[in-house]
């Protein structure tokens, strides 16, 4: 009796062909990776023993930003590449968005609402009071609609090759986005997960 292979062991095996073509016999899968190690102060260590600095850009809404603020921030990055002359690269990474305290907190006013409302007995607070809690109700439909949606975050990383040449050119580059790009420095922690995202854009950190 003849036995048909699985579709997961046909996927299994089609891996390991891919894996036995990309990965030379020598290597181990990790020596693939592009990073070697962390540094304590966030600092990046290639496989080529070179050395990267990553920041975090402000985020903003722009469909709620003013022209003018628009405008300062495109001439912020336009100054930023005149200043700053070196390589640099930017990503997009998108992560869910967290809004457990904000649903909390409008579930929280809710009750504090419907309560106010039940124990009223001035006619001439009905209305307002009626208004305030569907004003509640909305804000927390809001929330649970924007907790749909992925958050969208920008890094910038810079290199260099030694530790001191890397942190000199973080310099010049946080000092020219100024407060509207307000580059944060990622630290090791958060560069975990960075890193992660970066290897596996699929993943949902």
């Amino acid at each position: 009796m003849i036995v048909a292979e699985s579709n997961e062991n046909k996927l299994s095996g089609l891996f390991d062909k891919f894996l036995d073509l990309v990965v030379p016999k020598d290597k181990d899968l990790s020596e693939l990776l592009p990073y070697k190690k962390t540094l304590k102060d966030g600092v990046l260590v290639t496989n080529d023993d070179k050395f990267q600095i990553m920041f975090k850009v402000k985020t903003t809404d722009l469909t709620s930003i003013s022209e003018d603020g628009f405008m300062r921030m495109v001439n912020k990055l336009t100054y930023l590449n005149r200043v700053y002359l070196e390589p640099y690269k930017i990503y997009s990474l998108t992560y869910p968005t967290e809004t457990i305290e904000q649903g909390i907190y409008w579930k929280n006013r809710i009750q504090e609402a419907k309560r106010e409302l039940i124990n009223n007995s001035n006619s001439y607070l009905e209305a307002y009071l009626k208004w305030n809690l569907k004003l509640a109700y909305d804000n927390y439909e809001r929330v649970e609609l924007v907790s749909t949606l992925p958050e969208l975050m920008f890094v910038i990383a810079v290199y260099g090759k030694t530790v001191k040449e890397v942190k000199n050119h973080a310099d010049v580059l946080k000092q020219a986005g100024g407060k509207e790009l307000d580059l944060q420095r990622i630290t090791e922690e958060d560069l975990t997960n960075v890193i992660t995202k970066l290897m596996n854009p699929n993943s949902s950190l």
